[in-house]
């Protein structure tokens, strides 16, 4: 397995001399490659080349960046373009972070995915959104990675279990495993508080979820590989409590346009719990009477639709090989079985009774 380590990034020169290949292939991932950019990526295949293109647009969307071109002269010098609004510039003249994101992209590029990525604090380069962003392209890219940062941003974007608090003086890291864990790290690192409502001034849309499923839904989007709202920057996620606390919901939408002036499309996902279809469609009708577009999960909880007969028979029959016991298909299918007998009476009086409480609300 190969160790990447991100070296120390820069900016770019000004103008950047021609070099010879040995010169530009000794520095690739030294603290000096950010002076010979160009004369990397004018020597890289098109293939390298369109993948950096796809990265900068994943956070760039209106930049398209041009291939390097040596300008011929008594010092042979590259120039790099890239045009942004149909107007061209060069490398040099573009913002700190953009230049941050393309060394970073290079490094990666010339990685392979089974290698060890390691960064040292990119949040320090990185506009918010481009740390999330950053966050997506290293977990789609390496199996495995260590990124040091006290970016809540990053820290938010992978799962809590991935995450480990270093202290100074201690001779090991202790993983986060759970909320309060979490809670903890966010206190330490100054951000107790929601990490995405600093973006609520400049959101055009707000998704309310419950709980942690947002992480859950970008699972679901990376695995479908589609284009999800979870890459557009002016998209503010926020927590609600489900059905009990739809008010909050309606609170943050009176809020912000009365008190704000801020004009923004909610919507707020729950899951179904107990709930009967005649209770989910008057609350339903409630929000839509708020202006509030409300989708409820035809399931109990989001996690439920991974629930897939086939794949978990084959879990059960690869977690009984680890073991060093075999079990045939039909015999996991009958695990299954009975853990679901085990269970449905208990889910089947939880429902009665949530369609009860409701029969007898609703008639006084």
């Amino acid at each position: 397995m190969d160790l990447i380590v991100v070296p120390t990034l820069g900016p770019f020169e000004e103008r950047e001399a021609y070099l010879e290949d040995k010169t530009v292939q000794s520095t690739v991932n030294t603290r000096i490659a950010h002076r010979h950019f160009r004369n990397h990526w004018y020597r890289s295949s098109p293939k390298d080349f369109l993948e950096l293109q796809e990265l900068v647009s994943i956070a760039w969307p209106s930049i398209s960046l041009e291939k390097p071109v040596l300008n011929i002269g008594q010092k042979p010098q590259l120039s790099m373009m890239f045009i942004e609004n149909r107007i061209p510039r060069e490398i040099y003249w573009s913002g700190f972070g953009f230049q941050i994101w393309l060394q970073m992209m290079t490094q990666m590029i010339n990685a392979p995915s089974e290698s060890l990525l390691v960064m040292d604090e990119p949040d320090i380069y990185l506009h918010p959104d481009l740390q999330r962003k950053l966050v997506r392209v290293v977990t789609g890219k390496f199996a495995q990675y260590f990124i040091a940062t006290h970016s809540t941003e990053i820290i938010n974007e992978v799962p809590i279990g991935n995450v480990a608090s270093v202290s100074k003086g201690a001779q090991r890291a202790h993983k986060v495993g759970n909320d309060e864990g979490y809670r903890k790290l966010l206190f330490y690192i100054g951000s107790s508080e929601n990490a995405e409502f600093s973006r609520i001034a400049r959101a055009k849309r707000i998704i309310f979820f419950e709980g942690k499923d947002k992480k859950i839904y970008q699972c679901f989007a990376k695995k479908l590989a589609i284009k999800s709202v979870f890459d557009e920057a002016d998209t503010l996620f926020l927590q609600s409590g489900g059905f009990s606390q739809w008010s909050r919901v309606k609170n943050v939408n009176w809020t912000l346009d009365k008190v704000f002036n801020i004009d923004v499309s909610i919507v707020a996902i729950f899951d179904r719990d107990y709930l009967c279809d005649a209770e989910i469609a008057k609350f339903a009708e409630k929000m839509s009477e708020e202006n509030l577009l409300c989708e409820v999960l035809d399931r109990k909880e989001i996690e439920n639709y991974a629930l897939v007969d086939s794949v978990l028979i084959r879990l059960l029959q690869e977690r009984a090989q680890s073991s060093g016991k075999s079990i045939s298909a039909d015999e996991a299918n009958q695990v299954l079985s009975d853990l679901i007998e085990d269970f449905r009476q208990e889910v089947y009086s939880k429902r009665f009774s949530a369609y009860e409480l409701f029969e007898r609300n609703n008639k006084t």
